[in-house]
């Protein structure tokens, strides 16, 4: 147990990248490497309190290597449970920050090639970008997916190190090497970068089979790479999985592709892109006979997912910017031209509606529009559960006074509200 003194006067000199002050006090206590140098009342599942994901993290070369010649854990684990547990973020953050001196020097103390954050594309995940951008060969990256292809058409022995032979650039022999040393590259990267005929060729050979560990959602190979294609809006791939594994797209899954689609945080399409997704799927729906189950689902109403989820104001620093407020509209008017715009519709859980949800996110941008649009399909400003605060309640309360005013101006029972 570190003393608090100790501990803050460890983490101030850590934090300050003051060297010799870290070299003194570990010569001291070599127990500080490992220590996880937040407060107890501000310790959770992440990893941010250990010394050397603060000085990887802050691109402290001299700081880290000390901090590993004192035995800090390249692999730092979750203070706590998680799904899945982050580990390993110091070689996360120098992969992060092409520090590859730092890289290899914690690959060399035993860093695993498979570490991840629990949020936030894996580290073999960002090496594969910045190899991309840097000129690796496409046998290189075949190469590096070979548990998924047939053993016939590639070549176990093969490393690809050896396939990048002498590369100039420091990013291309990062990835070789966390892939060599057993690092699995995601199949979602694969959706991401364009590499349809790999793609192909993966799933006609290992559709059914285990995906990679860093794909969300978990699962298949199939569901890794639908995954990553409806998440991060790949119409194309999709539809080419449609056309070749009809068999796997059953309602769940055609429902499923939809929600991602309208919820998607992790945006690399334009908003177009996630349009011609879930018109797909509700044609798909439609030619099936399916659309109405669709509309009858207790557990489905795309209208509601627009008002909880739709178009983030945040993207965790993926590739495409929010939609536009128009696109509220214009996906609303996509719903109901398939019969699914029950506007009134009550969550089964929380019984909350469409609207009320809405407000809820009134700073959101583009969400009044969205408002309007529920108010003149009909949405009730007053449910009928006590339980409940009205649309206007809510939007004074949470200081949206522009919502207020536009709710109030067209409120047909506004009794329990108060101006």
């Amino acid at each position: 147990m570190v003393a608090e003194i100790t501990r803050e006067k460890f983490y101030a000199a850590v934090s300050s990248n003051d060297v010799a002050e870290v070299t003194r006090m570990l010569a001291e206590d070599a127990s500080l490497a490992n220590a996880d140098l937040r407060p107890e009342t501000e310790r959770d599942e992440f990893t941010h309190g250990f010394p050397l994901i603060i000085a990887a993290g802050e691109n402290f070369l001299e700081l880290a290597l000390v901090l590993l010649a004192h035995g800090a854990d390249p692999n730092s684990r979750s203070t706590a449970a998680s799904d899945p547990p982050e580990y390993g973020m110091p070689l996360h953050h120098a992969v992060r920050h092409r520090n590859y001196s730092l890289a290899h020097s914690l690959l060399d103390g035993g860093g695993d090639p498979n570490s991840f954050p629990h949020c936030d594309q894996s580290t073999i995940e960002v090496a594969f970008y910045l190899a991309r951008e840097n000129g690796i060969s496409y046998k290189a990256v075949r190469q590096a997916y070979i548990d998924w292809l047939p053993p016939d058409q590639t070549d176990s022995k093969l490393t690809v190190r050896s396939l990048i032979g002498v590369h100039p650039n420091e990013s291309v022999r990062m990835f070789a090497r966390l892939v060599d040393l057993g690092g699995s590259p995601q199949l979602g990267a694969l959706v991401r970068e364009g590499f349809a005929d790999l793609i192909e060729e993966i799933l006609h050979h290992s559709a059914s089979k285990p995906g990679s560990p860093h794909d969300h959602p978990k699962g298949t190979t199939f569901e890794n790479i639908l995954g990553s294609a409806r998440w991060h809006g790949y119409p194309d791939i999709i539809i080419s999985m449609m056309k070749n594994y009809p068999q796997y797209f059953d309602y769940d899954v055609l429902i499923e592709t939809i929600e991602c689609a309208v919820i998607s945080h992790n945006r690399d399409g334009h908003y177009r892109d996630y349009r011609r997704i879930i018109a797909t799927q509700l044609e798909e729906l439609a030619s099936r006979g399916l659309i109405h189950r669709a509309i009858r689902d207790a557990e489905f109403n795309p209208i509601y997912m627009m008002a909880t989820g739709f178009t983030w104001h945040e993207n965790y620093g993926y590739r495409a910017p929010i939609a536009a407020p128009d696109c509220y509209i214009d996906l609303a008017q996509l719903f109901t031209s398939f019969g699914l715009a029950d506007v009134n519709y009550q969550h089964p859980e929380t019984l909350e509606s469409p609207l009320l949800a809405a407000v809820k996110r009134g700073h959101h941008p583009g969400i009044s529009v969205f408002i309007e649009w529920l108010l003149e399909e009909g949405a009730d400003m007053c449910p009928d559960s006590t339980a409940e605060m009205s649309a206007i309640e809510i939007a004074k309360e949470r200081g949206y006074e522009e919502i207020a005013n536009m709710l109030k101006g067209k409120a047909q029972c506004i009794d329990r509200a108060e101006f």
